[in-house]
């Protein structure tokens, strides 16, 4: 990821706002994703192989920052 430590962003959707943040803190990768009601996403982890479906609501994800 370099010397790029957080990142923070959002949209506005059909439902409502979408948006996103993520850093870096103490060697873990934080994603802090928020949904509007009635929508969905697909999560990608940096270091996964798979999306996680995640719907309405806020959603924190965590993995090693390696």
């Amino acid at each position: 990821m370099g010397d790029l430590t957080w990142c923070k962003g959002s949209t506005q959707s059909a439902y409502g706002q979408v948006s996103a943040h993520w850093w870096i803190a103490d060697g873990t990768f934080h994603l802090d994703v928020t949904i509007p009601e009635g929508g969905f996403a697909d999560v990608y982890l940096p270091h996964s192989d798979y999306a996680q479906s995640v719907g309405e609501g806020r959603h924190l994800f965590e993995e090693p920052a390696y």
